[in-house]
């Protein structure tokens, strides 16, 4: 069986170099095929569309702690908004990275505590499409007590944080 496809190839290529004829009717048979849709098999395409595309990614970090002095619970949580192009996966987990740091150098300058990574806790909304990229990320905060019986929250007025992207 492959010993007489590779002998159709042959007496193929050689009648394509030695006959006009048989050149013009490879030439139009090709043409055609080209001209029409062409027909996609497999997932590799769908991947590429994935990894071109681009998306609004919102996180929130969140933590919670016991505040001694004032005895009551604190919480405080921010939301990260940006819209990147690549993989959901390595995008979600850079984005996770640099708002966690965010999220612990913030917290520490402000209320001088250091939070362990393993203290915060981390959500991702789902991805919608966007129009285009952004150089930067929008960072709303919330500072929130506990008294009583239910939750007192303070906004924070909202930032952006330019995101470099690590090469």
């Amino acid at each position: 069986m492959i010993g007489g496809a590779l002998m159709a190839v042959a007496v193929g290529s050689a009648l394509y170099y030695v006959s006009p004829g048989f050149r013009t009717l490879t030439k139009t048979a090709t043409s055609t095929l080209t001209e029409t849709e062409p027909i996609f098999i497999g997932t590799t395409e769908r991947r590429k569309a994935a990894e071109t595309s681009i998306n609004t990614y919102r996180m929130t970090t969140s933590t919670v702690w016991y505040y001694m002095p004032a005895q009551m619970e604190q919480g405080y949580e921010m939301h990260f908004k940006t819209a990147r192009r690549g993989k959901i996966e390595d995008v979600r987990r850079a984005l996770e990275s640099e708002g966690v740091a965010y999220f612990q150098e913030t917290i520490y300058k402000r209320f001088g505590q250091w939070i362990p990574k393993r203290r915060i806790r981390i959500g991702f909304e789902r991805e919608e499409p966007a129009t285009r990229l952004q150089n930067s990320i929008m960072v709303q905060a919330r500072y929130m007590e506990y008294r009583g019986d239910k939750w007192k929250s303070t906004t924070i007025p909202s930032k952006v944080v330019s995101y470099a992207k690590k090469t």
